[in-house]
């Protein structure tokens, strides 16, 4: 997770819990695996630090990861997403993220990912923050 000024000012604006799935999860954990393979002793460090947060996270419940997902409808609807894409096609991640908050019953999309977020406000969601700059 990023930790800047910036992004903290935005958290500081929604309330926890912040609902995720278990894909979130995945997707998080893997990148903390993945950076760890390389890193030095210092980033390294820094690595498990961050795991360390991301788990007291998790046990605290500011991410829950227990949200009912409608699995099979959110792959349909990212995989018809995909089907109507022209131009340079999106990865899968940026069709599933907004469709997985869509049949999750979110109302908010909090994404810094312009192309997730162009998905995320056709599927109707609120988009958070409303403008990125």
């Amino acid at each position: 997770m990023a930790d800047s000024p910036a992004v903290r000012r935005l958290n500081a604006q929604l309330e926890p819990p912040y609902f995720i799935t278990w894909l979130h999860v995945l997707h998080v954990d893997y990148l903390f695996l993945s950076r760890a393979q390389h890193a030095s002793p210092n980033a390294l460090e820094k690595l498990r630090a961050g795991q360390r947060q991301w788990q007291h996270w998790l046990d605290e419940g500011i991410f829950d990861q227990h949200t009912p997902v409608r699995w099979e409808a959110a792959l349909q609807r990212a995989a018809n997403w995909n089907r109507e894409q022209l131009g340079k096609l999106l990865p899968p991640a940026a069709l599933l993220d907004p469709a997985l908050a869509a049949e999750s019953g979110c109302e908010v999309f909090y994404s810094l990912n312009p192309s997730a977020r162009k998905y995320a406000a056709r599927a109707g969601l609120r988009l958070f923050p409303e403008r990125l700059v």
